[in-house]
């Protein structure tokens, strides 16, 4: 799988071919050789440690880290490009006019980066891409896709959750000769976001997971974040597939956007679904309803339980699992790979080996007992409510470690009172919040729920507390979750390095 690359020139696309793409944003070309205009290149880097030889390093002054600082190392690191600024370029191209790189000067960096990703792309025209978005689940069906695809073919995957308006044109840059399919993340905190990285993109196949309140601060509306999602299916080349979720609210709006020549799959836990699954199964199970069989479902496969080995935490990842098989049904009908049966036969174990991204419900096992389960990455309403009832199915103390949910505008209160009304619903023993938001949450949960709450104003005294009660109770379980900017990892690290793992 295709995380990053590492060796010279590996796109395989020549940096005259990328410049005449982006001739348009480009100042001037500075070089001490001609020729170097006709290497190949690798990728596009906005972190200096990343770079490889025969990398594009794109110089951005940020607001803490400048980029143009680190131009003497890239150099000593064999890149083939570096875009700069103008303003730099005035005052300190002179001191490198000897360096054996191109230096591409520009006004506006971001610009460079797009058009050179549309020049990969389009050097890449016939690679099919899977695009995938929406509010929740997007990076784990991106992976799990990913982890199945991995299995048949050679596939480029979005790294990490890099699927912003940096992160989209850098994983478009990391195709290679041997791609054979690409899978992208799309994100977006506004209108028009998604649909800029889909321009780029191109999907053939276009996945929208679901919509809920994630974000809604800078969409204004769920009916706008519904909208804003189906840029996306606006995108999808002739002939391609929506692949939608039949039980989401906005099902029908998605519909309404599909080009003439799109087809939607669609899934959930409705009858009317094309792949329905269930969430009432110990395991996790699916069926090919006849709506299906119009994508290539061999007739065998239709109308019968699969039952899959799904090694993850958590009912919400049984919807994850049958979107990224959804996707690859989708992408079979359209590009029909010699590898399709073999996928169809592999059915029930194509997870057994599928392993949780780093902050999604990862247990942690430390050893005074203590089972904590790392739910860090980020925090939308619905994810909470879904990882709490998976607490709840824990025998023995459960204890809920929040940090609140940003971005949620109007509805942040009401948001957090929802958070503690579950937590009390499903039994959870303790409460623990930090921040204003949390604690609203925890008010909420005591006053439902005749249990203890615990409200910190910063992670100091909130992982004081939290170590002393650990240490001095029966082992418990611990659900530690809350948005990215609450960073609640740093509650996870303090208990693994002060209690370390079970060995």
């Amino acid at each position: 799988m295709n995380l990053e690359q590492n060796n010279k020139g590996a796109s395989g696309v020549a940096l005259n071919y990328l410049l005449a793409a982006a001739q348009a944003h480009i100042g001037r070309i500075e070089t001490s050789h001609q020729s170097l205009l006709e290497n190949t290149v690798g990728a596009l880097r906005l972190d200096s440690r990343l770079c490889e030889v025969g990398d594009i390093f794109v110089a951005f002054a940020g607001k803490q880290v400048d980029g143009h600082d680190y131009i003497a190392q890239v150099i000593e690191k064999d890149v083939a490009a570096i875009v700069v600024s103008n303003d730099w370029a005035q005052d300190h191209l002179h001191h490198f006019k000897e360096a054996e790189v191109v230096f591409i000067l520009c006004h506006d960096q971001q610009l460079v980066m797009r058009a050179f990703a549309q020049g990969y792309r389009e050097y890449y025209r016939a690679i099919p891409f899977i695009g995938i978005t929406g509010s929740c689940g997007k990076t784990t069906v991106k992976n799990l896709t990913a982890h199945i695809l991995d299995q048949f073919t050679d596939v480029l995957v979005t790294a990490k959750s890099q699927n912003n308006h940096l992160g989209v044109p850098m994983t478009i840059s990391r195709i290679t000769p041997a791609t054979k399919i690409g899978v992208a993340e799309l994100g977006a905190n506004h209108v028009g976001e998604i649909q800029q990285g889909a321009s780029l993109v191109k999907p053939d196949i276009g996945v929208l997971t679901c919509v809920n309140a994630a974000h809604i601060e800078g969409f204004g509306s769920l009916e706008k974040t519904a909208k804003a999602k189906g840029e996306l299916i606006e995108a999808i080349g002739e002939n391609g597939i929506a692949v939608l979720n039949r039980d989401d609210e906005f099902f029908f709006v998605w519909v309404d956007l599909l080009p003439a020549t799109v087809k939607s799959l669609t899934f959930g836990q409705s009858a009317e679904s094309d792949i329905q699954y269930f969430t009432n199964d110990a395991a996790f199970s699916f069926i090919f309803n006849q709506g299906a069989e119009a994508f290539g479902v061999p007739a065998e496969k239709l109308n019968t339980k699969i039952t899959v080995d799904l090694p993850l935490l958590g009912e919400h990842n049984k919807m994850n699992a049958v979107i990224a098989i959804a996707a690859v049904v989708a992408l079979g009908y359209k590009v029909k790979p010699e590898w399709l049966s073999d996928f169809y036969s592999k059915l029930d174990c194509l997870f057994e080996s599928a392993q949780a991204e780093p902050g999604r419900l990862v247990p942690v096992q430390l050893a005074n007992g203590t089972l904590m389960i790392d739910d860090t990455w980020n925090a939308v309403p619905t994810a909470v409510k879904g990882s709490i009832q998976t607490l709840s199915q824990f025998a023995g103390p459960k204890w809920f470690v929040f940090g609140g949910m940003a971005e949620l505008g109007e509805h942040c209160l009401e948001a957090h009172e929802e958070i503690g009304l579950e937590a009390a619903q499903c039994q959870i023993d303790q409460f623990w919040a930090y921040g204003p938001d949390a604690s609203h949450a925890a008010e909420t949960y005591a006053k439902n729920y005749a249990a203890p709450i615990a409200c910190f104003e910063t992670h100091e005294a909130m992982n004081a507390a939290l170590l002393s009660a650990v240490n001095h109770s029966k082992p418990a379980t611990l659900l530690v979750k809350g948005s990215r900017s609450r960073k609640m990892e740093k509650i996870v690290q303090h208990l693994q390095s002060a209690i370390g793992l079970t060995k």
